[in-house]
């Protein structure tokens, strides 16, 4: 990069492929918050990509399989909602210390 320039900050965002959609539907405790369709919630997403790019950010896409998420969840404690996501998919990118018992 050139001099003076800063590496942009990588924001991880939690991915879904479509296949899947109905499965998080069932198994989401934030279920009522989703919405409908994968499409839309792909429309939406790409849009919240494109706006943390434009502010400079670097957005990493982290794909969740439902049951190995249902999974890390269950190990820690957590309920599956977005706030679970978000710590999984920062841990993921290094954004987020991971719990000692989580570690190597």
């Amino acid at each position: 990069r050139p001099a003076g320039t800063r590496a942009a900050k990588k924001v991880a965002l939690a991915d879904y492929r479509p296949e899947d959609w109905p499965r998080w539907l069932e198994i989401a405790d934030d279920r009522s918050e989703w919405p409908e369709s994968y499409p839309v919630w792909r429309g939406n997403a790409e849009a919240m990509a494109e706006r943390l790019c434009r502010a400079g950010l670097e957005v990493v896409w982290i794909t969740l399989e439902p049951e190995a998420f249902a999974a890390w969840c269950q190990a820690r404690g957590y309920r599956n909602d977005g706030e679970a996501r978000l710590r999984f998919a920062a841990e993921a990118v290094g954004n987020m210390p991971r719990p000692p018992e989580a570690a190597g």
